[in-house]
């Protein structure tokens, strides 16, 4: 009988030496992960490409598959259609106990397929390996990718980065690009940012700027829309509040002048009650409340919170 180490070498020789004889007569791949194989996958658009597997093996690490299995439905022979040979075979290999490499060339395929197929190991390799390489310096590029699997150990370490590093973030942006606007409304909505709020404006103009293409500043302005509320200008200092009014700008006079008169004489007009007059807590590294993950919006004056708004006592959040 062959020892795990042993069986472990035989299957590997088996894939070598069908990958070989086979791309060597036709062109196609095709391996075979053991001898007796019982199920045969096909793939769309490659060329006759086959992966060979035993279903006893893939249905100890996948519902998917038990399932697939016991229905009968698709028979021996199963066409894959929305994931490539490539993928699915490092998806095959990780149930047979082999190495799969994750790396940024293909870690969203391998995320899918393994989300798919229900290949919970393979999915906690994977999401360690987004926390380690999504980055503040690569955010924008693979915001829109991950943000659609809507994983919430991803989504807490996305908030953590834009708590810890907003200017970083925000240098990355493109204004162009609807979901890095994403991003930038992640930074805005969180109760703790490592730096001032006029640090914050200052570095949005500036990517605005650079980024906005043919756009005038009042198209800008009207595209911000009611993000603009979640720039907390009533907590900034009086000359700070004049530079953020000078032209261009995102504020209207009037919400200028109003603000003026909150930070000068505390005088609440109708414009304040949209803006925030709570400073965010800057010290991320030593706040109790540095995982803003955990907190949720108040729907009364809009502050970050959890169970009870501490701007302003509002319990009933949902």
């Amino acid at each position: 009988m062959m020892t795990h180490r042993q069986r472990l070498a035989e299957i590997s020789r088996i894939d070598q030496i069908s990958i070989q004889n086979s791309t060597e007569k036709t062109g196609t791949r095709r391996i075979e992960f053991e001898v007796n194989c019982d199920v045969t996958f096909t793939f769309s658009g490659d060329h006759g490409d086959e992966i060979l597997a035993k279903k006893s093996k893939l249905v100890q690490k996948s519902e998917v598959f038990q399932t697939q299995f016991a229905s009968g439905i698709e028979g021996n022979r199963i066409n894959i259609t929305d994931i490539s040979f490539e993928t699915f075979n490092e998806l095959i290999k990780h149930i047979y106990e082999k190495e799969v490499q994750v790396r940024k060339e293909n870690f969203l395929e391998i995320f899918y397929a393994s989300r798919k197929y229900f290949v919970n190991d393979l999915i906690l390799k994977v999401i360690k390996f987004i926390e380690s390489f999504v980055q503040a310096s690569n955010l924008g590029e693979y915001f829109a990718d991950i943000d659609k699997f809507d994983i919430k150990t991803i989504n807490d370490h996305i908030l953590n980065l834009c708590a810890r590093q907003p200017i970083d973030i925000v240098r990355t942006l493109n204004w162009s690009l609807k979901p890095q606007i994403g991003i930038l409304k992640i930074i805005l909505e969180s109760p703790i940012l490592n730096c001032s709020e006029y640090e914050l404006y200052r570095e949005i103009m500036q990517m605005i700027e650079k980024t906005k293409g043919d756009k005038t500043w009042k198209e800008v302005q009207k595209e911000f829309g009611k993000m603009i509320f979640l720039i907390r200008f009533p907590t900034m200092t009086v000359s700070d509040v004049i530079k953020c009014g000078k032209e261009p700008t995102l504020l209207s006079e009037k919400q200028a002048f109003d603000i003026l008169l909150w930070i000068q004489e505390k005088i609440f007009t109708e414009t304040l009650q949209f803006f925030s007059t709570r400073p965010r807590i800057q010290d991320v590294k030593n706040s109790t409340n540095a995982n803003v993950a955990t907190n949720r919006i108040c729907p009364n004056c809009r502050g970050r919170v959890y169970q009870k708004c501490s701007n302003c006592s509002f319990s009933n959040i949902n």
